[in-house]
């Protein structure tokens, strides 16, 4: 058992492992670009609800915003 009470498995965590990292061998510029534009569009939506906070205060684009985090939250690894 580990601390968060699931059992894990040494082959189920390197296999996890190496499939996050090797894209990054084989596909170094392209994956890297596509890891930048996941990055810049899973923060935008956070960015943007924060200004709309402060200046607008507009409920529709705040919760359209909200959808647009959860959505690219789905796409979050998890270590389960």
């Amino acid at each position: 058992m580990d601390s968060d009470g699931i059992d894990k498995s040494i082959g189920g965590i390197a296999m996890k492992t190496i499939a996050r990292v090797a894209p990054f061998f084989f596909f170094p510029t392209t994956w890297g670009y596509v890891g930048l534009v996941y990055g810049l569009a899973s923060t935008l939506p956070t960015v943007l609800k924060s200004i709309n906070s402060i200046v607008g205060k507009n409920d529709e684009l705040s919760s359209t915003f909200t959808l647009a985090e959860n959505w690219f939250r789905r796409f979050t690894p998890t270590n389960s």
